[in-house]
């Protein structure tokens, strides 16, 4: 039905298509996976087990995107469809993974050998909550112009 006419009496709704509610979980539980992620061990020594919030800057960047992708979730289960939405969850997921790609390589290359430096759980659930929120906005819908 065209904007602006009023259905008659007894009319079925119009069917406004598919939902965003998958996209919207999806990108929900990857903005929990980024925060636990956050908080889990980055990186393991015989010394000392050190979490991202502890051991590196990048951890705080991890929690901002995990706020900013927890907002556009709550905007697609809201119903708010806009090409902006997907392709910032594509963009925050996309950085949430090379993050966590840069600081494995960190870990791995940079620390002293009597150390026996290994990464953490947070460096691995980081990355795979990256490629939640990625899948999320491919699978988001937009509203068409």
């Amino acid at each position: 039905m065209p904007p602006g006419q009023v259905a008659p009496p007894g009319a079925p709704a119009p069917r406004k298509g598919r939902s965003n509610v998958v996209g919207a979980l999806l990108a929900l539980a990857g903005a929990v996976a980024l925060v636990a992620g956050v908080f889990l061990p980055w990186i393991r020594t015989r010394l000392e087990v050190l979490s991202g919030w502890d051991a590196f800057i990048d951890a705080k960047t991890v929690l901002g995107l995990a706020v900013a992708t927890a907002v556009v979730g709550v905007l697609l289960l809201a119903g708010v469809r806009h090409l902006v939405l997907r392709l910032l969850l594509i963009v925050l997921g996309v950085a949430a993974v090379t993050i966590a790609v840069v600081d494995i390589l960190s870990v791995m290359n940079d620390p002293p050998e009597d150390l026996n430096a290994a990464i953490g759980a947070g460096l691995v659930v980081v990355p795979i909550a990256g490629v939640l929120i990625v899948v999320s906005g491919l699978i988001a819908r937009h509203a068409p112009r």
